[in-house]
């Protein structure tokens, strides 16, 4: 038997250190905490962050814990974004029904459908395992601009039976009943366009697939809604139409300049017909030319607001001196204070090499 001492010098002592870490300019110890593949980033995020709430009870006095980086942050910032344009987008949806419906209880009949459509979507989400993220907000948002459009299809046939001088309950019985095949042949066709995504294989299968049934659950829901809702809501709201239409004067000239205006292009395209095509024609290849001249990318790129500096000394060189290239590069940078909200830096060997090397995460306001 060989002992350790035997053919080696064994001391207790302290090692010289081979790298620093630096939080905003301070001396800190890093811990990355990584989530399974299948576990939820927010979720992860949220737990930690109330650990670190208990465990900061705990902590010696002069020892800061704190969250450095968490990509849950991203995540969140997207969703809420996501979410914002999307109700703006149901507002601004609302505002243009009133203008072109002309009645606000008919606006309000379909500002009621809304909120049960996305309620219906979200609860196909569920029994499908689909989760709130940007891609699933991303096919609501583009869902709800279609929600409505069966939902004044429907509507505006029942206000005619009603000019027509039907009671309220016979005006959405028949309006609803009349009109229902064309609407349902409509949807139908925008549904089987994103139906298929969800058959796709590979990466394409796991970005696309979730903003499809999204969209899918939003024109199935609409849909039930248009048929169900709708006259429901118009036999009891439509007591009385309005004879001067509640349009505003100026919303009449500006319509009438735009009906105006297309009629004078309408007239020309039908006088003029085989040149109407050969400029269609014109216009389509030029916009095929076009593709070649726009890039491909696999996703568009995206602001996390936050940059990456990576610093290699030369080979040989030791930890103070890349530690002196480091302060040149902090004094640099806290020259935009304002701009910079936290940064995060890392010193030390890199790549199993003789040299030095360091990387600075700088977070940005």
């Amino acid at each position: 038997m060989i002992n350790l001492g035997d053919v080696a010098t064994v001391e207790r002592g302290v090692t010289d250190p081979s790298g620093h870490s630096l939080v905003n300019g301070k001396e800190a110890v890093v811990m990355n905490i990584l989530k399974k593949t299948d576990g939820n980033t927010v979720a992860v995020s949220d737990a930690i962050r109330g650990k670190l709430d208990e465990a900061r009870a705990n902590l010696p006095e002069g020892v800061e814990l704190n969250v450095v980086f968490d990509t849950a942050d991203f995540i969140r910032m997207s969703i809420d974004s996501v979410v914002q344009n999307l109700l703006l987008g149901a507002v601004f949806a609302v505002l243009v029904l009133l203008l072109f419906l002309k009645s606000f209880r008919a606006t309000l009949v379909i500002s009621l459908s809304i909120p049960i459509a996305v309620i219906t979507t979200f609860t196909l989400m569920y029994f499908t395992g689909e989760t709130v993220n940007i891609l699933t907000m991303g096919g609501l948002a583009l869902g709800i601009g279609m929600m409505v459009d069966s939902a004044i299809v429907i509507l505006e046939h029942i206000v005619t039976y009603r000019e027509r001088g039907y009671s309220m309950k016979e005006a959405a019985k028949l309006g609803a009943s009349e009109i229902a095949p064309a609407v349902i042949a409509s949807t139908t066709t925008t549904l089987v366009v994103f139906l298929p995504i969800i058959f796709v294989e590979g990466i394409a299968s796991e970005i696309f697939t979730p903003l499809a049934l999204t969209v899918a659950f939003s024109l199935i829901a609409s849909l039930a809604a248009s048929l169900t809702i709708i006259p429901m809501l118009s036999s009891k709201m439509l007591k009385k139409l309005s004879k001067g239409n509640g349009r505003r004067y100026w919303f009449d000239r500006l319509l009438g300049k735009i009906i105006n205006f297309y009629q004078g292009i309408l007239k020309r395209a039908l006088k003029f017909r085989k040149t109407s095509v050969i400029a269609t024609i014109v216009v389509i290849a030029a916009s095929l030319a076009l593709i070649p001249k726009l890039g491909l990318a696999f996703i568009p790129e995206a602001d996390q607001g936050q940059i990456e500096i990576s610093v290699e000394t030369p080979s040989g060189t030791n930890l103070e001196s890349t530690m002196d290239v480091v302060d040149q590069v902090n004094e640099i940078m806290s020259k935009d204070e304002e701009l910079i909200e936290s940064s995060f830096t890392t010193v030390g060997s890199s790549g199993g090499q003789m040299g030095m090397g360091s990387t600075t995460i700088v977070h940005l306001t």
